[in-house]
């Protein structure tokens, strides 16, 4: 059992699952695996070694303090296990980590030329294209699309925009005439109601007080007009009881006075039966006619005011709903006009053209995922917002790499990279790591894996898009590191396990890698130092 003041304690931490474990060989009974935090690189910490106290002269314990127990027995070195045939001793010894991971070479300057239509929903029918592989010039034509069917749109837009516009102005013309014609009529219906007001005043306060006074005033004359006959009569009649003259001129004179009288009389009789018919009757009624006008005129206006204006509001309606029409049918020829000029695809860049979305294909390029091929001819139809045409340039390149669940932690942005190429041997390139995916975004042989992306620092004019790459990174030595062949560890649906003599049986124990090189693998976790393990059967 060895000593709690032993020499140096070994500490590695490494990554497992989601937390990290460290592991402790010097810890009684072997490893000690438990959860501690960090940052998930690879760290090796070394315990700095205790003085013992001296002890007093004569070997003797200092007063007041137990023996130690390993003072009271010297330790005894363990004996190590010895592997057998077609066994190996599991040991600790120095080991760098060798890291290389799959990718596929993508420029980085990459421009997707898609059909974008704003107004256009008919088919689009590639009319010609330049074939994949052809190298552009800025502003050079890429494909073209038919534009039988737009041309026709076009002409019933433009068709349209007019008639809209036409229909646009006659509305104004007619809500500046309406307005004008019904102005003129509600000032007529206006003077009408302030006549009919005039007219009832006048009769109020003028015509019928005045009717009245001619009335009573025509009575008093005929009453004094009677008067005045009754006395002339009373006079005669007086004179020609004195007179000689002879009895048949007097009757004469006589009759005809007393005639006058009875006509007076019945004048003044009329005079106050006709006032009295006109207070009644007469001026009440000329009063309702003339309140009847007012009343009539007064509603008249106001239906007219009202009408017109419901007419105004329709009118100005109709020309406010015309206008959007105008701008639509404006927005609709602007749209399809620009359509028309999209179905000509020029390039955006001088470089080299590829059919179909170049970045979607070399992400469907990774390892486990299947490579869509595009290729587009004369006669076939494509969809709105769909990548017809990748133009790309060969100035700068990245590799877009599958970094494996256990090697995600050793993997940290900025690191420097080796890249070679499958397709052009002997030569090595040097880049660097930009982008690192936080969470699996990928798949490496049906497992979840990161992304990442290695920027080269040269360019080759033999680069193509979707070369298989091939990046090796410098990793740290780890000085005392638990090393075993490859032959001994089993891979079963990600996991991996080797097979532990225990008490004389093979058990399978599952193990966590933490790197390889060659044919040797670096074991993080799940076997300790003197561990034997013998070959999967």
């Amino acid at each position: 059992m060895p000593s709690k003041h032993a020499g140096f304690t070994a500490l590695f931490f490494v990554a497992v699952g989601c937390g990290l474990l460290w592991v402790c060989p010097g810890a009684p009974g072997g490893s000690a695996i438990g959860p501690v935090s960090g940052s998930g690189e690879l760290m090796a910490l070394q315990e700095e070694p205790s003085t013992p106290e001296p002890a007093d002269e004569g070997g003797e314990t200092p007063a007041g303090e137990e023996p130690d127990e390993e003072t009271k027995t010297p330790p005894t070195e363990q004996p190590q296990p010895t592997p057998g045939p077609n066994q190996f001793l599991v040991a600790r010894r120095p080991f760098r980590p060798e890291l290389a991971q799959k990718g596929m070479l993508c420029p980085v300057n990459v421009r997707g030329i898609r059909l974008s239509m704003k107004e256009y929903g008919g088919y689009l029918t590639i009319q010609q294209t330049v074939p994949s592989g052809t190298r552009v010039e800025a502003d050079g034509v890429l494909f073209t699309i038919d534009d039988k069917t737009i041309d026709k749109n076009l002409r019933d837009a433009l068709y349209r925009a007019d008639s809209t516009k036409k229909d646009l102005e006659q509305s104004r013309i007619r809500l500046e005439t309406d307005q004008a014609g019904s102005n003129k009529d509600i000032e007529q219906a206006r003077r009408r109601k302030t006549y009919a007001a005039e007219d009832l005043e006048n009769y109020k306060t003028i015509e019928w007080p005045l009717a009245k006074d001619r009335s009573e005033n025509g009575i008093r004359w005929q009453e004094a007009s009677l008067a005045d006959a009754q006395t002339e009569l009373d006079q005669l009649e007086e004179m020609y009881k004195a007179s000689e003259l002879s009895g048949k001129t007097k009757e004469i004179v006589l009759e005809r006075a007393r005639r006058d009288i009875e006509l007076r009389k019945n004048e003044l009789g009329f005079a106050r039966r006709s006032s009295a018919f006109d207070e009644e009757k007469e001026r009440p009624r000329y009063l309702a006619n003339y309140e009847t006008e007012l009343n009539a005129a007064t509603i008249d206006l106001q239906l007219l005011e009202t009408r017109t204006a419901m007419s105004i509001d329709d009118l100005k309606q109709t020309i406010a709903w015309q206008e959007m029409e105008v701008v639509k049918a404006e927005e609709s020829l602007a749209n399809l006009t620009a359509d028309r000029a999209a179905m000509t695809a020029k390039s955006p860049i001088a470089g080299s053209v590829v059919h179909g979305d170049l970045v979607a294909r070399i992400a469907a390029g990774w390892p486990g995922s299947p490579a869509p091929h595009e290729c587009f001819a004369a006669g076939m139809n494509v969809q709105d917002e769909q990548v017809v045409l990748t133009v790309y340039t060969n100035e700068k390149y990245r590799v877009r790499l599958v970094v494996a669940e256990e090697s995600w932690r050793l993997v940290r942005k900025g690191m420097e990279v080796k890249v070679r190429l499958t397709a052009i041997p002997g030569k090595q390139f040097h880049g660097r790591v930009v982008e690192l995916a936080d969470m699996p975004d990928c798949t490496d042989n049906n497992r979840h894996a990161f992304s990442a992306i290695v920027e080269l620092e040269e360019t080759d004019m033999l680069f193509r898009p979707g070369l298989e790459a091939c990046a090796e990174y410098a990793l740290d030595e780890v000085p005392d590191a638990l090393v075993v062949p490859a032959h001994l560890v089993s891979d079963k649906g990600g996991r991996n396990f080797c097979l532990v003599v225990v008490d004389g049986a093979n058990k399978e124990r599952e193990i966590f890698v933490g790197g390889r090189r060659g044919d040797e693998i670096w074991i993080a976790g799940g076997l300790e130092e003197g561990d034997i393990l013998v070959p999967k059967q």
